[in-house]
């Protein structure tokens, strides 16, 4: 073999065998990366060309009658040549030897001295598996609470009210007789009760209302400094993390986890505003 040349060489189909996550990780607050490892089982289909050159020490030739032609002579070492080629390690391809030397697809023809330079063309279908490490980033544009588990409950502050405070309290009504107060005084007290119970209906009615959507927000104050990250939304109740981490981003985006200890609670209604990427709590 003196030379060789892969001529043409194109994958006609390529199949998914498997597919393994190796890492995933956040790189922004909406974007994660993940690396994978992929095999693939391709089919291809090339052409490959040989020169081979080939010396002729000696030739058998059976007849009976005594060949005066140079021409004959070459003509039976030169399919020898190829029938050798062909039967030798040089070919990849499982042929059969006098089907090809018949079809006259290789080119033989003799150089200096007794050797003889033969030229092929293999065309040959193979099928390789190919195993590959890629790196994807994807966009993160919604997230599904598919299932939720309270881990561990504390009572942070408790006291036992009076039931019947608690019932007046509810439906906004005043016992009577329940203060001394002449009646100027009371229609003024009425009057500045109605007022404050029309504040807090307003201030009811404007009440930020939390979701798990909002889990993995940055929290900032009115002037724009960041205090943490909202870890877990219980109720209307957001826990905020003061120094998240970026395990602790992906765990509150894809509801992965619950609050920690160290976290604080942040009332609905101590929120200002809440936009796509944060929550803005009022200033004390």
């Amino acid at each position: 073999m003196i030379d060789t040349d892969l001529v043409e060489r194109d994958v006609v189909d390529s199949e998914l065998v498997s597919r393994e996550i190796v890492e995933t990780e956040f790189v922004s607050d909406d974007m994660i990366e993940v690396t994978v490892d992929e095999t693939h089982l391709d089919t291809i289909e090339e052409i490959e060309r040989y020169i081979v050159e080939s010396e002729v020490v000696d030739v058998d030739i059976e007849q009976e009658e005594e060949l005066e032609r140079d021409d004959i002579r070459t003509d039976i070492e030169l399919e020898s040549v190829q029938r050798s080629i062909l039967e030798s390690d040089v070919v990849r391809s499982n042929v059969t030897p006098d089907d090809v030397v018949q079809q006259e697809v290789i080119q033989s023809q003799r150089t200096e001295g007794d050797a003889v330079q033969s030229e092929l063309l293999e065309r040959r279908t193979i099928e390789e598996e190919l195993t590959e490490r890629l790196r994807m980033q994807y966009m993160l544009e919604d997230t599904e609470l598919i299932e939720s588990e309270v881990l561990t409950s504390e009572v942070l502050e408790g006291e036992i009210i009076d039931v019947d405070e608690y019932e007046s309290m509810a439906t906004g009504e005043m016992e009577p007789g329940a203060t001394g107060t002449t009646g100027d005084e009371t229609m003024a007290s009425t009057g500045a009760d109605a007022e404050m119970g029309a504040t807090d209906e307003m201030a009811e009615s404007s009440a930020i209302e939390l979701s798990h959507h909002d889990q993995g927000k940055d929290v900032v104050d009115e002037s724009g400094q960041q205090i943490g990250m909202v870890a877990e939304v219980e109720g209307q109740t957001a826990y905020v993390d003061p120094e998240p981490g970026l395990t602790d981003r992906l765990k509150a985006r894809m509801d992965w986890g619950g609050h920690g200890d160290d976290d604080y609670p942040v009332e609905s209604s101590q929120i200002l505003e809440i936009t796509d990427d944060e929550v803005v709590i009022r200033s004390e």
